[in-house]
């Protein structure tokens, strides 16, 4: 039996397990890593605090609007004049809902509750409510009212508003309309 034991000493000594030494020093090499990536996941994790991702979540829809105009543009490009504005202006026509009610429109905002946007319960924060409103508004303001924008309108984000908080909304609860 002690040679079965002192075969497992030698094999271990041979792939240096058993140098204490040398996995503490592969420890403390690959601790930066670990803190590196530890960090990179964190901030992964919480990117929708990070500076600016406010104006970045909100102002996708205006942004999104504005590569689809640049490029339909570019496939207008070696057209004439005149089938180029035709096609302009049937392109912002189909944009606008002339004529639709707008109490029968429908504009949905999906998001998630993250870990960034939930209190010490683990339930949506207050503050995330509205923060999340305001997304869904220019979202609901661009599908009614595509010109107003572009003819230099302002729509107040920060306008008054009431929530009736319902029920609470748990962490990684997907917020999907019915």
């Amino acid at each position: 039996m002690s040679s079965g034991v002192e075969m497992l000493h030698t094999a271990a000594a041979k792939l240096s397990l058993v140098d204490g030494v040398a996995l503490s020093q592969a420890l403390v090499r690959s601790l930066p890593r670990v803190a590196k990536y530890l960090a990179l996941f964190t901030v992964a994790l919480n990117w929708r605090s990070l500076p600016f991702a406010w104006h970045v979540r909100v102002f996708a829809p205006i942004i999104a609007i504005r590569l689809r105009w640049f490029a339909l543009r570019l496939t207008l490009l070696f057209h004439s004049k005149k089938d180029r504005k035709k096609a302009e202006r049937q392109w912002l026509e189909n944009l606008s809902p002339i004529g639709a009610s707008p109490f029968d429109g429908l504009v949905t905002h999906k998001t998630w509750a993250a870990l960034d946007d939930c209190d010490y319960n683990f339930h949506l924060s207050n503050s995330c409510y509205a923060k999340n409103l305001d997304t869904a508004r220019l979202k609901a303001a661009l599908a009614h009212f595509p010109g107003f924008l572009r003819a230099g309108g302002w729509i107040p984000l920060g306008a008054e508003t009431r929530l009736d908080l319902i029920y609470p909304i748990p962490l990684y609860w997907f917020l999907d309309p019915p």
